[in-house]
């Protein structure tokens, strides 16, 4: 029981911050994409 006590917060808190991680991911791909491009032309 004291391991599923810690393990759902801890879960839950994962998920959050892995969706905050992927956002600045694409962010980065972005703007990763625009410098090709722009050094492309």
């Amino acid at each position: 029981m004291d391991r599923w006590l810690l393990v759902t917060p801890l879960a839950r808190s994962q998920n959050g911050g892995q969706k905050i991680f992927f956002n600045k991911i694409s962010r980065l791909r972005i703007l990763l994409m625009r410098e090709q491009l722009s050094n492309q032309e």
